[in-house]
């Protein structure tokens, strides 16, 4: 079941029917992804690619490579720890790359301490009308995605959120 919200109302539909009802209540053109490359992200993005779709809007996927507890006790080989994590994180992009074709798309991955910093500066630069994540992701060393860095941004961003959980319809 999925909640639509328009400017005066709440309604459930069915996820069958979500993409093609809701495209005249709010016309997205910019939509973010965020990624963790974890499955529950990937289902986020199947979320985040059918609602491109729908509103024929440039999709944008983000990755914020975070500098983890290993990477700090690494000591004068902290940038070389780094360049490594990003190239995997570069690696695993151009993977997810692969499953947007059809669709408008920049992909990013960025360096920061924690990922809020990160997605307020590209919501700004993309003029980004929806961020989509999946939750109950993992990042880190087992942190739980949704209550640290998708808590922080339902409660920070600017913009609608669709937060798409673990349970959620496989196919739109």
């Amino acid at each position: 079941m999925v909640v639509i919200i328009t400017a005066t109302k709440f309604r459930k539909v069915d996820a069958a029917s979500t993409m093609h009802e809701s495209i005249d209540a709010v016309p997205f053109k910019s939509v973010l992804h965020l990624s963790d490359f974890s499955p529950c992200s990937d289902h986020g993005l199947e979320y985040a690619v059918a609602v491109a779709r729908a509103h024929r809007a440039k999709l944008f996927v983000l990755h914020v490579v975070i500098p983890d507890a290993l990477t700090y006790m690494s000591g004068d080989v902290l940038t070389v720890a780094l360049d490594i994590q990003e190239r995997a994180a570069r690696e695993q992009m151009q993977k997810l790359e692969r499953r947007l074709d059809g669709v408008p798309y920049a992909t990013f991955v960025v360096r920061d301490n924690t990922v809020w910093p990160s997605v307020a500066a590209k919501l700004v630069e993309l003029r980004t009308d929806l961020l989509v994540l999946g939750t109950g992701g993992r990042t880190g060393h087992g942190k739980p995605f949704l209550g640290s860095v998708a808590g922080t941004i339902l409660r920070l961003s600017p913009i609608p959120v669709m937060s798409v959980g673990a349970e959620a319809p496989s196919r739109m």
